[in-house]
C-alpha cells in the first residue's frame, strides 16, 4: 500500500478509512478523519490544519480538493471533484483512454462549514466562513461568510465575520495556531482547471 504524501502532527484517523491515491494526499496538523470516510486524492488533495472530516464523508472524482484551515466537513458529505461526461463512454471500469471524464476541483475556504449530507459538485469554491446547511446541493461558488441552504443552494443570511474572527484570534493566540497558507496551491489548481 502506498503511503500518504505528507502527514503532520496530531492527525487522528479512526479506522476504517479508505484512501485512494494516498501519494497525492497532504494532511497538515491537528486533523481528525472519522470512521468510514472515503478519500480519493485524485490529482491532489490538501487538508490544512484544524480540520475535521466526519464519518461517512467522501471525496471522489479524481480531480483536486483543497480544504483550508478550520473548515469542517460533517457526516455524510459528498465532495465531487470530477464527473463522467455523458457525451462519451462513462463506465469507470473501461481502460482510462476510453473513459470520458471531466476532472476539476473543489475548494473549501477557511472557517467554512459543510453540514451533514451536503453534496458539492465540481468546479466549486466555497468562500471563507461560508456555511452550508444539511442536505444542501452546491453547484455554484458561494460568497464568503454567507449562510446557504437548499437544493440547489441559495443564500439565506450572513455570518458575523468580526465576532468569529475575534474568537479565532483568541484561539490562535492561546494555542499558537496559525492557518496553513495554501495560496500557491489554490492558484496552481485554479489555473490548471481553467485551461
Amino acid at each position: 500500500m502506498k503511503k500518504i504524501k505528507e502527514i503532520g502532527n496530531d492527525v487522528f484517523i479512526h479506522e476504517p478509512v479508505e484512501f485512494i491515491n494516498p501519494e497525492n494526499l497532504v494532511l497538515k496538523s491537528n486533523i481528525v478523519i472519522s470512521s468510514f470516510a472515503y478519500l480519493a486524492a485524485g490529482k491532489g488533495t490538501w487538508v490544512a490544519d484544524n480540520v475535521h472530516i466526519a464519518t461517512h464523508t467522501s471525496i471522489s472524482g479524481g480531480g483536486f480538493c483543497i480544504l483550508e484551515s478550520f473548515c469542517g466537513v460533517a457526516a455524510g458529505t459528498r465532495i465531487i471533484t470530477g464527473t463522467a461526461d455523458p457525451s462519451g463512454l462513462t463506465s469507470s471500469v473501461l481502460p482510462r483512454e476510453f473513459q470520458s471524464v471531466n476532472r476539476s476541483f473543489v475548494h473549501v475556504g477557511r472557517y467554512a462549514e459543510l453540514f451533514s449530507n451536503v453534496v458539492v459538485t465540481t468546479g466549486v469554491t466555497i468562500g471563507e466562513g461560508a456555511v452550508v446547511g444539511a442536505g444542501s446541493f452546491v453547484n455554484k461558488d458561494l460568497e464568503p461568510w454567507g449562510i446557504y441552504v437548499g437544493s440547489p443552494v441559495r443564500k439565506i443570511g450572513v455570518r458575523n465575520k468580526e465576532k468569529i474572527l475575534k474568537r479565532l484570534d483568541e484561539l490562535k493566540e492561546k494555542y499558537n495556531m496559525v492557518p496553513t497558507d495554501f495560496s500557491k496551491i489554490i492558484e496552481r489548481v485554479h489555473n490548471e482547471c481553467k485551461s
